[in-house]
């Protein structure tokens, strides 16, 4: 699958900036400016490495976090759904462009390139009453 951006589904493709000159390019994130793409506080940072073979990591939502993910290096899928029938699936290919989640999202990270190094900017710290593993419970709780 090409990298994509599906505007009904959930989730963005949210374009980062980029400094480039002959030497290479600088990448970067910030919250306010001109240039700033990071729609809330930031207060975790979290990153998968070290990934060999192709893996998944385990579905899951967050209750009330947001995440920006931004793959550093290899290639990862995202496959999201709200819950109310939207479902969206993106490819990370590149540091130039990031996926905003927002909070109430099920997400699904798969197809993890070998050595593939994905960062997970998040809005609140972790705590583990946040964390919904199940997508029958996701499902419940959206009705609510």
């Amino acid at each position: 699958m090409k990298e994509s951006l599906i505007v009904q589904g959930p989730g963005r493709v949210v374009e980062l900036p980029v400094v480039g000159d002959p030497r290479g390019c600088l990448g970067f994130i910030q919250r306010d400016g001109g240039r700033g793409v990071l729609p809330f506080e930031l207060r975790r940072v979290y990153w998968f490495y070290d990934i060999r073979g192709s893996h998944e990591h385990p579905p899951r939502a967050l209750r009330s976090c947001d995440e920006l993910l931004v793959v550093m290096s290899g290639s990862a899928c995202i496959r999201l759904d709200d819950g109310h029938g939207n479902r969206a699936e993106y490819r990370l290919l590149r540091p130039d462009k990031a996926l905003l989640i927002p909070a109430g999202t099920w997400r699904e990270v798969g197809e993890l390139a070998t050595n593939t190094v994905l960062v997970v900017l998040a809005s609140t710290a972790y705590d583990p009453r946040e964390v919904i593993r199940d997508y029958d419970d996701f499902l419940k709780n959206k009705e609510k």
